[in-house]
């Protein structure tokens, strides 16, 4: 619209098509990151169900333990 018509369009139509055009190439711009994050993401519950699926008992109790210690941080225990 602004490349096709932007000499037509009145100065606040113009402005704010100016304006839609940054906030949408902003966010295509964040799409990269946003991408990795969530491989990076994926790759570490992967891990943790590896981890999980070859010593359950254990996991549990590393979890338990993990939680134990939270609580005590916190003045709960």
């Amino acid at each position: 619209l602004i490349n096709r018509h932007g000499h037509d369009l009145p100065e606040e139509s113009y402005g704010l098509q100016t304006l839609a055009r940054k906030l949408h190439l902003g966010r295509l711009e964040e799409i990269p990151g946003k991408l990795a994050d969530a491989l990076d993401r994926r790759k570490k519950f992967v891990e943790t169900r590896n981890e999980w699926l070859a010593d359950k008992a254990g996991y549990e109790a590393k979890l338990a333990a993990e939680r134990e210690a939270a609580l005590r941080e916190m003045g709960k225990i």
